[in-house]
């Protein structure tokens, strides 16, 4: 009486979602997990991303920043033995 010819095996995909939906434990563990594993690859793109383009931009603000320490080390020395 059907008509319609029935698949038999299934997809690569179909047996995945099966495996992962057949319990309500499994399927929140893999919501967990793929959040946190998603996390981690987002931040670790926009990390390296962050790098490329600001290279060489934290070595001149340090060198900045410890040379007017010195000058200031150097100011607060002379006014101390004043």
């Amino acid at each position: 009486m059907d008509s319609t010819p029935r698949r038999s095996g299934g997809g690569a995909f179909e047996g995945i979602y099966k495996l992962i939906m057949r319990r309500n434990s499994i399927y929140v563990t893999f919501v967990i997990a793929g959040a946190f594993a998603g996390e981690r690859a987002v931040d670790y793109g926009v990390r390296k991303l962050w790098e490329y383009n600001n290279v060489g931009v934290w070595m001149n603000l340090s060198n900045k920043l410890l040379k007017k320490q010195s000058i200031l080390r150097i100011s607060w020395n002379t006014k101390q033995r004043a």
